[in-house]
């Protein structure tokens, strides 16, 4: 059987037990613990945010203290008032009274008191207000691991608050990196890079500097591991804070900026990350982030356990999608539908496996050549490293060409897919790519795990339907992003308003409207995905067209308005100047 990528398995509650001196220091750094319904959690705090730009808000939101009053005198208030009206002071020898001095004051002290707010540090232009408080333009980046676009149309019944961000938001098909797995494809969309360019080449994977990369071992959240700079530390570099609820990738930059917010991975339910997420809306203004990113991997694991067809597949999908719901409710009821950007995105998407599909390497290659194997990158896609006394792989390559059938395909570096961008000193050097559905394993795998029991997988070519993401968006942006893509033609036919406060509404239930999947030809030059096969399963327009998820990076940083601290990425440079 293949090896069961950590992705899917479960998480214990307990890190493992070794450690790195980043990570040490990071601990360290962790001196409060908060209690949010039923979940305990460590904030990492982090001085080298920028503070100052909010602290005269707060003081203002929370109050200033009062100094103490000084004691009463004799005669009480009547006989102050009496004793304050006679006195005078002489202004040119001439001789006027306090009150009227305090009368001709008056204007004075208006133009003063006008010109000291107009300038005042208090007055920031990109805070916004939800009536009671104030907040800097925040966001909200949702994972919903392993959900592919037919779903929207498959199990529309229990998808109502997905169809209602597609319906009053924007949406879009998504392509992922290649390949089409889970850390890859998250730390390319922190980061905008490729997975070849950042580094996160599989999920687990060999190099001959640190050996064997494992996102279940700690050692490998050490960022020396993780190429680029992911978002949350370009905007806290710009002087604001970001919050992490599980999103996958390591605790803090080689440069040792952390989130300001940390929640490591752990077994919690949808209900739970929701709370945590609301948390950080009730924050005061100097602490709350204004980038929030959360996880939820329950249909990626269900998709993987049972199938993307089965019925625990259908319940994961409800119980995520009562998250996104309930997560816009919350923006709701605080008043914040004009301050908060909600973006939900998907990884990639989950194909049905069949053990009628399953090849053996050491059969393919035979025993003396396969002997020559020394480590196996990835799952179901997967690379070949070889013994250091092996200095020429050709005859590897050609006896897997010779076993293909039209069920995998081989690679080296100088034949591998350049639409793939997959290259780079962790690449390894022969790569085997199963089509879809197939799997590759060996036979001491297959006894070890007792047969073969994985019903769904990803990580297969990135242009296949079944490994397509999602891309939802609701809020101020997505409102600007329908006037490019039709919404407007909607609202002249009386249809719907955009200037309407409708962008917020939670459905009840699912639209039973169906529509036939859209076939979409885009130019690849602006950062869209070219190509006629189906994908989206739209039951509401509008849709924008398909496009990268590496340019999820720079929405973000758009939206946050840290444009100007972006560090190069594979990002499609003014891909979103077309929306905006």
């Amino acid at each position: 059987m293949p090896r069961i990528p950590a992705e899917f398995l479960e998480a214990p509650l307990t890190p493992p037990q070794s450690s790195t001196p980043q990570l040490d220091a990071l601990e360290q750094q962790r001196p409060l613990t908060r209690r949010v319904g039923s979940v305990d959690f460590n904030d990492l705090v982090h001085d080298h945010v920028l503070e100052h730009e909010l602290d005269d808000v707060n003081a203002a939101l929370l109050g200033a203290g009062r100094p103490p009053r000084a004691p009463r005198r004799k005669g009480g208030a009547r006989a102050r008032l009496r004793n304050w009206s006679s006195q005078s002071f002489r202004v040119a020898g001439v001789k006027l009274p306090y009150p009227l001095i305090a009368l001709l004051s008056v204007p004075i002290i208006i133009i003063l008191v006008s010109f000291t707010r107009s300038t005042s540090p208090t007055y920031h232009p990109h805070l916004l207000s939800n009536g009671t408080h104030l907040f800097q333009r925040t966001t909200v980046l949702v994972s919903l691991d392993g959900v592919r676009p037919s779903y929207l149309q498959s199990h529309s019944a229990q998808l109502p608050h997905l169809l209602s961000l597609e319906r009053n938001g924007v949406s879009a098909q998504m392509q992922p990196s290649f390949p089409s797995l889970t850390f890859p494809n998250h730390w390319s969309m922190l980061t905008g890079l490729y997975p070849g360019v950042h580094g996160i080449v599989a999920n687990e994977f060999w190099t001959q500097e640190r050996g064997a990369f494992d996102y279940g071992n700690r050692d490998s959240w050490d960022p020396w591991w993780w190429g680029g700079e992911p978002m949350w530390s370009v905007v806290q570099r710009a002087g604001r804070r970001a919050a992490n609820v599980m999103w996958p990738g390591p605790p803090t930059t080689a440069a040792g900026i952390s989130p300001h917010h940390f929640v490591p991975y752990r077994r919690l339910s949808p209900h739970d990350k929701l709370s945590l997420v609301t948390h950080y809306f009730d924050q005061p203004p100097t602490e709350a982030p204004s980038l929030i990113l959360a996880y939820l991997p329950d249909v990626d694991q269900a998709g993987h356990a049972a199938g993307p067809d089965s019925q625990r597949v259908t319940d994961a999908l409800e119980k995520v999608d009562e998250f996104v719901g309930e997560l816009v409710g919350e923006i709701r009821e605080r008043n914040m539908s004009h301050i908060v950007d909600l973006v939900v995105v998907s990884d990639h998407g989950m194909a049905q496996l069949s053990a009628s599909r399953l090849l053996f390497l050491d059969d393919l290659l035979g025993p003396d050549l396969y002997a020559d194997i020394a480590h196996r990158d990835g799952w179901p896609a997967f690379g070949l490293w070889f013994n250091s006394d092996v200095t020429d792989y050709t005859p590897h390559v050609a006896q897997l060409e010779s076993k293909m059938n039209g069920s995998f395909s081989v690679y080296t570096h100088e034949t591998m897919p350049e639409r793939w961008h997959f290259e780079g000193p962790r690449v390894a050097p022969v790569y085997v790519v199963p089509d879809l559905g197939w799997v590759v394993t060996d036979h001491d795998e297959y006894e070890r795990y007792k047969g073969f029991h994985i019903l769904g997988a990803h990580g297969y070519d990135n242009t296949f339907p079944e490994m397509q993401a999602v891309f939802f968006a609701l809020g101020p942006a997505a409102d600007q992003i329908r006037d490019k893509v039709g919404a407007n033609s909607a609202a002249a036919e009386g249809t719907l308003s955009v200037s309407e406060e409708v962008a917020w509404t939670v459905d009840e239930a699912a639209d039973a409207e169906t529509s036939e999947l859209r076939k979409r030809e885009v130019d690849a030059d602006e950062g869209q995905v070219g190509g006629t096969k189906q994908g989206w399963a739209s039951v509401h327009p509008p849709v924008m067209s398909t496009f990268a998820n590496l340019n999820i990076f720079n929405l973000i940083l758009r939206l946050q308005g840290v444009e100007e601290y972006a560090p190069p990425n594979n990002g499609t440079r003014g891909f979103w100047d077309h929306y905006f």
